[in-house]
């Protein structure tokens, strides 16, 4: 009901009620633990939340989507490299 909602808001150039019932609609259908769905509602939520100029948040809808589909970070668990270090990638031939 609420990613129907918003589409309607997004026919109306509503970006903040876009916005929030793409939320309320993902947060909804994760606690009904429809996960695919949920991912789904994340995604489209990021996707208007990037072309709004908003990318830090897009991001973090994003990964609430990613993480819905089982992807753990690993990232975040690594130590930090010096990329000084790190021999420059040669460019591909063609």
């Amino acid at each position: 009901m609420q990613l129907v909602l918003a589409a309607a808001h997004l026919l109306r150039d509503d970006h903040e009620a876009v916005q929030a019932a793409y939320e309320r609609g993902a947060l909804l259908l994760e606690a009904s633990e429809a996960g695919r769905q949920a991912a789904f509602a994340w995604s489209e939520l990021a996707d208007i939340l990037e072309k709004s100029g908003e990318s830090e948040r897009a991001v973090w809808a994003f990964r609430q989507g990613m993480r819905l589909m089982g992807h753990r970070s690993t990232l975040i668990s690594t130590p930090h490299h010096d990329m000084s270090q790190t021999q420059a990638v040669p460019p591909m031939p063609w």
